[in-house]
């Protein structure tokens, strides 16, 4: 759980914040995209027409399924989530979203 702040190249500025995590490992909270004035609520399933996103965590890596369109795969350690933003097969690049105090 916690507030992370980075920026992914194509999109600019963003933010996750996880209020819970399920014993499904599903992930609660928001991903906020300030310079698109977007935020994306995690829900129970991916639906693009209602902007929400899909979060699971699974050990120390957290995957989310964007109502944008693509994937993140993020591995916490050291106050960090580093990983990889993937769309389609243009897009794959790496982020690092740093954890906000």
């Amino acid at each position: 759980m916690g507030r992370w702040k980075g920026n992914v190249r194509g999109l600019g500025e963003a933010e996750i914040l996880v209020t819970a995590v399920r014993a499904n490992g599903q992930v609660d909270g928001t991903m906020t995209f300030p310079e698109q004035a977007k935020t994306f609520k995690f829900g129970d399933k991916l639906d693009i027409v209602n902007s929400i996103n899909h979060g699971v965590v699974q050990g120390s890596v957290l995957t989310i399924e964007t109502a944008l369109g693509g994937t993140y795969r993020l591995n916490a350690a050291s106050g960090r989530l580093t990983g990889e933003y993937t769309r389609g097969t243009t897009m794959n690049v790496p982020v690092t979203f740093e954890k906000a105090m």
